[in-house]
């Protein structure tokens, strides 16, 4: 991309086993477009909460784990690379798959976010992530709703006996707004357009994802630094510093977005070194050559030829490492 060029010292043109201090950090507000359920399909626990306080005192919000963001991120991003061909095998002959010993270790999703089963050894993720918070506290938004599943003939009973399918869920209403940083550590141009993909592509989160779960990712810009900003509690607490203490759900997406958007700069207040930030005019301009990108065949032009260099950069270090060491007093 064009645009990127301007940032080619916060990009990474190989990857080493050895850290540089090249960061990028996505921020995105994250709004519910349909009741959605934070917890594990079929755990029945509520909606994670934490306690924070804020200068309206201490309150409870909502939270949303980031390793159940960043596993429905990575599904949306290995759609893409298994309909293209881009997932590999492993040297057992089986396809690179999630959660099992058939971590490839070739292909994007494994080289980004990191694995640590399977014949490829393990790779630490270069993605850094934590927990993000609702705006509102849980009150505001979530509710409880009671479910059933009826028999055929229109009733819960069948045969004399009452069915046991009834209980009931704790969910985050439509209209709610989830502030979430993504960080990206040393990855290279193509490397940084699949995290980006992944994150506007993906419109599903949490438990029953087939029946609700709908949600939109608006970025509302990028920073390039030599470390890592603040976190996502630091945001949360400026723009609650900014939101009248009368507001109420659902919250204007537009008043959301300024605040939001406002309250970036705090996270780049503590930090030791130059932050270049790409916002408002900057970021639409990257965003439209991103969309016309990916509207080509050159994105997965890009996504082949990444692919192909971790390929060879695993098979040469299955080589090496494959070479027999000489035994001590060997000539």
């Amino acid at each position: 991309m064009n645009f990127l060029k301007n940032y080619e010292q916060f990009f990474s043109n190989e990857y080493s086993n050895y850290p540089s201090n090249k960061f990028i950090s996505l921020f995105v507000l994250r709004e519910t477009q349909s009741e959605v359920i934070f917890r594990t399909e079929g755990s029945g626990e509520p909606i994670a909460k934490e306690i924070i306080s804020s200068k309206w005192g201490s309150s409870t919000y909502a939270v949303m784990s980031k390793r159940k963001a960043l596993a429905a991120e990575r599904r949306t991003g290995r759609e893409v690379l298994r309909n293209h061909s881009l997932l590999k095998e492993t040297n057992e002959g089986k396809l690179c798959a999630l959660n099992s010993q058939s971590s490839c270790g070739k292909c994007l999703d494994c080289n980004i976010y990191g694995f640590a089963v399977g014949d490829a050894g393990c790779m630490k993720a270069r993605v850094l992530s934590s927990d993000a918070f609702s705006i509102l506290s849980i009150d505001e938004i979530s509710d409880f709703r009671t479910f059933n599943a009826i028999y055929e003939n229109g009733t819960m009973i069948l045969d004399g006996e009452n069915s046991q399918s009834l209980g009931s869920s704790e969910y985050i209403r439509p209209g709610v707004h989830i502030l979430d940083q993504i960080v990206l550590h040393d990855v290279s141009q193509t490397e940084f357009l699949y995290v980006l993909m992944n994150v506007l592509n993906t419109n599903r989160y949490g438990a029953m994802s087939t029946r609700i779960g709908k949600m939109q990712n608006h970025l509302l810009g990028v920073a390039f630094s030599a470390q890592e900003l603040g976190s996502n509690l630091q945001w949360l607490r400026e723009i609650h510093e900014q939101l009248n203490s009368e507001s109420r759900h659902p919250l204007a997406l537009n008043e959301v977005t300024a605040l939001a958007t406002e309250g970036l700069p705090i996270l780049a207040k503590q930090v030791n070194s130059q932050v270049s930030w790409v916002r408002g005019g900057d970021l639409n301009s990257m965003l439209n050559e991103f969309q016309t990108l990916a509207k080509t065949e050159k994105l997965i032009e890009l996504f082949n030829e990444q692919t192909e260099n971790y390929v060879t950069t695993f098979t040469k270090s299955a080589s090496e490492n494959g070479k027999k060491k000489p035994k001590k007093g060997d000539k």
